[in-house]
């Protein structure tokens, strides 16, 4: 009777330590399979400067890439830049041609820039671009009447041609060369915002030649991101799922499915 007692309580304790490692295991797969779900995407818009040089750099010494939303005629300019930020395996994508106002005035006005930054970017690459692309000031941008954004946003989208927001912006285009820790600051500062969707993270910063800071902030921003489990990804890295994600999640094509105007 002891004896099978004993072999009872033996059962019963191997049962419950196999449990534990089980769920523990378990534990492990769900911290794993959060930790692949935090995605970022570092981007950066109106280059190419000699700041996108250094912030070339940087993405070098911490093996992670980014996506570049370039000015047609700056590409045009620096063309050993562009060829660099290619070669690196960055992503490059239309910002726009000469980043006027004034062409937000109309559509017509508006795809006759794109069209000629597309164009540039074509003769440069010796490909066809990325078909991503960064309006000026995001598609909720200030600038232009209600109508003609609308009309604009809904040109995109009769095209086929997908448009990136962001959820975290550093405000580096708020001045000229703002200081590092004011940089800082603001990145931590959004990141901390309650309603942030922390799965995805769109960051918005600038390499443009009044943003020299914005390199020296860089380090510390991707250091933070690697600490907080963050997987670094270009434009080029959107799969199918990855597209519907972002959908979902208003980062790009936000909106696309708009029926009238608020």
């Amino acid at each position: 009777m002891k004896k099978s007692k004993a072999i009872i309580s033996f059962c019963i304790c191997a049962i419950m330590i196999l449990t534990s490692f089980s769920v523990l295991g378990y534990m492990d797969d769900i911290k794993e399979n959060n930790e692949d779900n935090k995605i970022v995407y570092l981007t950066f818009d109106d280059g190419p400067t000699e700041n996108t040089l250094e912030i070339l750099k940087i993405l070098e010494e911490e093996d992670v890439k980014a996506t570049f939303f370039v000015i047609g005629e700056l590409a045009n300019t620096n063309k050993e830049i562009l060829k660099k930020v290619e070669e690196s395996g960055n992503s490059i994508c239309v910002h726009t041609n000469t980043h006027k106002n004034e062409n937000y005035r109309s559509k017509e006005i508006y795809f006759k820039d794109y069209d000629a930054a597309y164009s540039k970017l074509k003769e440069l690459l010796e490909k066809e671009p990325c078909n991503f692309m960064r309006m000026p000031g995001g598609s909720s941008t200030g600038v232009p009447s209600k109508v003609v954004l609308k009309s604009i946003r809904d040109e995109l989208n009769n095209r086929k041609i997908n448009y990136v927001d962001w959820n975290v912006s550093i405000e580096d285009a708020m001045g000229i060369n703002i200081p590092v820790e004011r940089l800082l600051c603001n990145y931590r500062k959004e990141m901390s915002k309650k309603n942030l969707d922390k799965e995805r993270i769109v960051i918005l910063m600038h390499d443009g030649a009044s943003n020299s800071t914005t390199p020296k902030a860089l380090p510390s921003i991707i250091k933070d991101l690697k600490k907080n489990g963050y997987k670094f990804k270009t434009i080029q890295d959107i799969d199918e799922n990855e597209f519907i994600n972002l959908t979902e999640k208003k980062l790009i094509n936000r909106y696309n499915e708009e029926k009238e105007i608020n």
